[in-house]
């Protein structure tokens, strides 16, 4: 038997195990059942997946149903208009922790698998194989090779998986599903592929459709394309492509008037050079923040919310830190300003991300980070970068500090290029010790952030009860007041221990 290689190298133990669970309950039932999809799809391709696509002969609903108790999952019914069944099987293991497989049970569509291929999107995602042969050749799975003769592929995705390509099974699949438009883009950042021409062409002439899509599914798309490392180059085409000024029509101001800003794209390509200059920072840490990679890596990673990382949502800010600047342009003896853009810009983000059914956490996340972009660049540009404002700029953004750090030195870097393209002159150079001198701010208060952190955020030396009982005092403004000039005093070395600190409240009171 002839067999095709792939380059699967996970451990395929469980799977085998559900497979052959799910094969033999389909034996006993006397019904056929195909993998199909996404998971032959990856299978193929040699990625890691735990969400298994099937379609099997019959009523789907009842197969899956029935299948549940076999496998000790739970039943979920995932899209009842097209008939869409979800097994979820959990377990823990010592190596991996809990582990989530989702096994996923459409309703066959047309008279056989081959129709049902055809009313699929993607000629990749195109492709089905029956279980019982995967089941009988567990040995060819393992050794990454599957039988070459068993794969139904009606519609060439074999060739395009080969020539890592993107392109529709027939004309009709972005009127059936609108989100499909992005869906392509999304898959192409995933996959590493290129969207083909024809394809292409199609998603440019019915744009307009993608407005129709759910919003959640809209956002999902998005988040998951922001996720790949190099995401700036599929936005760019998302957008060129026409979806994202019909998804988020502000981004057509950023668009508009390019002579209001530095870079030459105006201030859309600003931001695309901004997310690239994140992401090279994001591929280089070590090399960037060296004895600090680690912590900010682990930081980035973390759940903002659901499966989205705090990464994420710095791409979605660095995308939008800007936004706010066309509202706010102005000439004053020939220099553009912009000022109050960061507040105009919080507003219109907030939207936004409304619109788009993010949650309420993201977009709090967002909002501060964006609202407090400004504030390293101008700590940089200072003569001294003091504790006492290190410790401000902690205590008030907390957490996202770390990200707000991080937006403003992509922001920074993003004008490396512009200055490279001015010639040698003194502006250059000037940019260029702003920049270096902007970077030196950076590195120096992540290096306090994380390891002097009991320094610029120490434990409080007084709590505002005490400062009611001992001056007599009653609650009110004043007294967070008092904690925040205590706060500050400690941080910049002034204070030492809770005697002074009472002190130091005495002397504010009596000038008072």
């Amino acid at each position: 038997m002839k067999t095709l290689e792939i380059g699967l190298k996970p451990e395929l133990n469980e799977m085998e195990k559900l497979l052959k669970l799910i094969s033999d309950f389909a034996y006993k039932s006397n019904k056929k059942v195909f993998l199909v999809g996404g998971f032959l799809r990856d299978l193929l391709l040699g990625r890691e997946t735990k969400d298994f696509d099937f379609v099997p002969e019959g009523n789907a609903k009842d197969f899956a149903e029935n299948l549940t108790s076999k496998v000790g999952g739970s039943f979920v019914l995932l899209d009842e208009k097209n008939m869409i069944y979800r097994v979820v099987k959990q377990r823990i293991s010592e190596k991996k922790g809990k582990e989530t497989f989702n096994l996923d049970f459409s309703q066959m569509r047309g008279e056989s698998i081959e129709e049902d291929l055809l009313l699929r999107d993607f000629t990749i995602n195109g492709m089905a194989i029956r279980l019982d042969m995967v089941e009988e050749s567990l040995r060819e799975v393992r050794e990454a090779r599957l039988p070459k003769e068993s794969i139904v592929d009606p519609s060439g995705g074999m060739v395009d998986l080969k020539r890592k390509l993107i392109k529709k099974i027939s004309s009709r699949i972005f009127d059936e599903d609108p989100l499909r438009l992005l869906r392509a883009y999304r898959l192409a950042a995933t996959l590493g592929f290129a969207v083909e021409k024809e394809t292409e062409n199609e998603i440019k002439e019915k744009a307009d459709l993608v407005t129709g899509a759910a919003r959640e599914r809209v956002r999902d798309e998005l988040l998951k394309i922001l996720s790949n490392s190099e995401s700036y180059r599929y936005i760019r085409r998302v957008e060129r492509a026409g979806l994202l000024r019909r998804i988020i029509p502000e981004i057509e101001m950023m668009r508009e008037t390019p002579e209001n800003y530095y870079h030459r794209g105006g201030l859309w390509g600003h931001s695309l050079e901004a997310l690239k200059s994140l992401e090279d920072i994001l591929s280089n840490l070590a090399k960037i923040f060296p004895g600090m990679s680690k912590k900010i890596l682990t930081h980035l990673k973390q759940r903002a919310y659901g499966e989205v990382e705090r990464k994420i949502l710095l791409k979605w800010a660095v995308i939008f830190h800007d936004i706010g600047k066309p509202k706010t342009v102005r000439r004053e003896k020939g220099r553009v300003r912009f000022f109050g853009h960061e507040e105009a810009g919080t507003s219109l983000v907030m939207e936004i991300m409304e619109r788009l059914r993010f949650s309420n956490k993201a977009i709090e996340i967002v909002d501060r980070i964006i609202e407090n972009h400004m504030r390293p660049g101008n700590l940089s540009e200072a003569p001294r970068l003091t504790e006492r404002a290190i410790h401000r700029f902690f205590r008030d953004l907390s957490e996202e500090g770390v990200d707000t750090l991080l937006l403003s030195l992509a922001d920074r870097y993003s004008y490396l290029k512009i200055v490279g393209d001015l010639g040698k002159d003194s502006s250059m150079e000037i940019s260029r010790k702003s920049i270096k001198r902007h970077e030196k701010t950076v590195k120096e208060m992540l290096r306090k952030y994380y390891y002097q952190k009991e320094r610029i955020l120490p434990k409080p030396l007084l709590r505002g009860n005490e400062i009611m009982e001992n001056f007599n005092l009653p609650q009110g403004p004043l007294i967070g007041k008092l904690l925040k000039n205590v706060e500050e005093a400690q941080a910049g070395g002034k204070l030492r221990n809770r005697e002074e600190a009472l002190k130091f409240v005495k002397k504010i009171l009596g000038k008072m």
